[in-house]
């Protein structure tokens, strides 16, 4: 018997809530959206399972719609924090196993997290830190946010690490920093890359290989300045 696909409740139209909307669809996922503006829940409507133009605050609306059952509701309402307080206790009193909730300040996402809301979105700060930790670790290929303090990086193999392997660079115990994979390119085709994860300690990196380094942005931050990769100008 096929699994039934997780339910989404978006409760808001903005940019994110639209986003966060179209792309749980496109990954195969039911998704229910509320909004009170006619022209948003059309231009929605193609690309989520239910788009319902109605008033969030109508409880009954929302009873009816099924809002109570989803397994996860999602707030897209930055600039209307009194109508998200709302929405959390009715989603709280409703037993909506997770609720994510859009804000636009620091306070205000405290606030939540106090009412019980399990993860807040703040874009602007969100995309502020990202920035600051592309500053603060140049020279990657690439990197993945997995806290406000630590980070996943991809870093180009240095002249200084061709040829040498995990235990002769020692880099966890210089700076607790783990290599958990690494990229590198095949013979098959030119320019494709396979990915190594966990690679073996005695494995020897090549040219052009690609290390996925995982720790603490400030330890990342001592790696990277140590193996000599700069800002542009700096």
């Amino acid at each position: 018997m096929a699994r039934a696909k997780k339910t989404y409740s978006v409760l808001g139209l903005s940019n994110f809530g639209h986003r966060m909307a179209t792309s749980l669809y496109d990954l195969g996922f039911n998704v229910v959206v509320v909004d009170h503006n006619e022209s948003l829940t059309q231009k929605v409507a193609p690309n989520v399972t239910r788009a319902i133009c109605a008033d969030v605050m109508d409880w009954e609306v929302m009873d009816h719609i099924g809002i109570p059952l989803t397994e996860v509701a999602i707030i897209g309402l930055p600039h209307d924090f009194d109508v998200t307080v709302l929405l959390v206790l009715y989603l709280n009193k409703a037993k909506v196993p997770e609720i994510i909730a859009q804000v636009d300040s620091e306070e205000k996402a405290e606030a939540l997290m106090l009412m019980g809301v399990n993860r807040v979105v703040w874009p602007e700060k969100d995309i502020a830190d990202r920035m600051v930790k592309q500053l603060a670790v140049p020279g990657l290929v690439e990197q993945i946010s997995i806290s406000p303090d630590a980070a996943l990086i991809e870093v180009p193999c240095t002249e200084t690490f061709i040829g040498k392997t995990l235990v002769d660079l020692k880099i966890r115990q210089k700076y607790n920093i783990y290599i958990i994979g690494l990229k590198r390119q095949t013979h098959k085709m030119k320019g494709a890359l396979k990915t190594i994860i966990a690679p073996r300690a005695t494995m020897r990196f090549q040219k052009n290989d690609i290390l996925l380094a995982l720790g603490n942005t400030r330890d990342l931050v001592k790696f990277t300045e140590d193996i000599g990769l700069k800002a542009e100008g700096g």
